[in-house]
């Protein structure tokens, strides 16, 4: 019996299909996530720093290993292990057949281990299939990965997670309080004045320095003499090298942080080291870094006279805008002060054409009669000063989550005086890294709707 042409054909398409990936004319296989370079930079430099901080010991215990999952901010997506393997496979594969071509994940792509591939060109192709090898020309895939992204041979000997997880489990804005040193607004007998010197006074010109009201023109802690950095002047290298940080986690992982800045000391820091402050404006263009005001000179607005708090409020504003040439929609208060009172500060904040706050009023999300919310910090302490696996089981009690650092406390201990301390730095890394692992979304403070977060 002839069996009907048609019929064998339809046969030979379904074998086909269960072995091949089928691919659009760019030769990228169909149902898959085109990424920029950029986009696929953001997601290795995720799986290699998370990969070195596990072998460090910087995460904790339950987290070391793989990376559960990674957020890419650009195309509000999950992006799972397995796609980061596969990716990760993809780059190898280029790299080894010295070609450029796009860079993709595959959409709804479920995976499973297989047992080997004998180069990162078959590695690649069994991804596409779903299929992720344990072993890679005779390594492991934790020791091949391990040194073919960050270039050591170690003994990566950790358990892999699942897969496919892709979970969206709280929201977190990463806020940062962005100033040159501890400010305090009174004048004890250690705190240091404006005008003791040019390094105290950096970012003022010389008809606005104030030197006799610290609620205005605040003052400054000093440091411990114990001192290793000498990258900068005190007081602004306390604040450059938090703010190094912060802009690098958007530039490497491509996550949005949002800033409330003090107008004094982004004009030192762009005195010090203009490439610094014209990295934060690129950011800003590419809606990754948010700007906020935070006063021009860190002003305590209950503590100072009424008209003089609402100058400070319109005039940080205004500075920022130009500075930055972008929008300020939010607001924060030094020292989490008020004007007045909850009604009268957001009052003045409204004339000033702010947006939101993030205050210690008792208003909590949409302010009632007002186009208006208040989004406070929500931490017990700030997040240099907690420990990955306390922000990981934070994140499962609350609804969402506010952070909220400067950049001094990122590199010292508080204290009426500062003492350095190098690790805060990496520990606060390693707590985004977590954070982002374990399904935190990271947005920016303006786009948090606490209503429906």
């Amino acid at each position: 019996m002839r069996i009907p042409a048609l019929v064998i054909i339809l046969v030979l398409i379904g074998i086909l299909s269960s072995n091949c990936t089928f691919r659009n004319t760019t030769g990228i296989p169909a149902d898959t996530i085109v990424l920029t370079t950029e986009e696929a930079d953001y997601i290795m430099n995720f799986l290699t720093d998370f990969l070195v901080f596990s072998e460090e010991g910087k995460l904790g215990m339950p987290d070391r290993g793989f990376p559960k999952q990674f957020y890419l901010y650009d195309k509000d997506t999950v992006i799972s292990l397995g796609e980061m393997l596969s990716l990760f496979f993809q780059l190898q594969s280029y790299e080894a057949k010295a070609t450029k071509q796009p860079f993709f994940i595959p959409k709804q792509q479920v995976f499973s281990f297989v047992d080997s591939a004998s180069n990162p060109q078959e590695a690649y192709e069994l991804s596409l299939q779903g299929k992720i090898p344990k072993r890679i020309a005779g390594e492991t895939l934790q020791n091949y990965t391990y040194k073919m992204l960050v270039g050591e041979n170690v003994n990566y000997n950790y358990k892999i997670p699942d897969l496919n997880i892709k979970e969206k489990v709280i929201k977190i804005s990463f806020t940062f309080d962005i100033e040159s040193g501890r400010y305090v607004s009174d004048a004890s007998g250690i705190t240091i004045s404006p005008c003791k010197d040019d390094n105290y006074s950096l970012g003022l010109e010389e008809d606005e320095k104030v030197c006799d009201n610290p609620s205005y023109m605040a003052w400054m802690s000093p440091r411990d003499n114990k001192i290793i950095y000498t990258q900068y002047p005190y007081p602004q290298v306390s604040g450059i090298l938090g703010f190094n940080v912060i802009l690098n986690y958007s530039e490497r992982y491509g996550i949005p942080i949002t800033n409330f800045i003090v107008k004094k000391d982004i004009v030192a820091f762009n005195i010090l080291d203009k490439e610094l402050v014209d990295r934060a404006r690129l950011l800003v263009k590419k809606g990754l870094f948010e700007v906020g005001s935070h006063t021009r000179y860190h002003t305590h607005l209950g503590f100072v006279d009424e008209e003089l708090a609402k100058k400070e409020l319109k005039e940080s504003k205004l500075f920022l805008e130009e500075f930055f040439n972008t929008t300020v929609f939010g607001f924060r208060a030094p020292y989490l002060s008020i004007l007045n009172d909850d009604d009268m500060h957001v009052k003045a904040l409204l004339e000033a054409n702010y947006s939101y706050s993030s205050d210690s009023i008792k208003y909590v999300g949409k302010v009632p009669g007002h186009d208006f919310f208040n989004k406070p910090w929500n931490t017990k302490k700030y997040t240099a000063y907690m420990s990955p696996n306390e922000f990981r089981e934070m994140m499962v009690e609350k609804e969402y989550i506010i952070t909220l650092d400067h950049p001094w406390n990122m590199a010292y201990q508080d204290g009426n005086i500062l003492v350095e301390e190098p690790n805060l730095i990496d520990n606060h890394r390693a707590i985004v890294l977590t954070a982002i692992s374990n399904g935190g979304i990271p947005v920016l403070l303006r786009d948090l709707n606490l209503s429906k977060s």
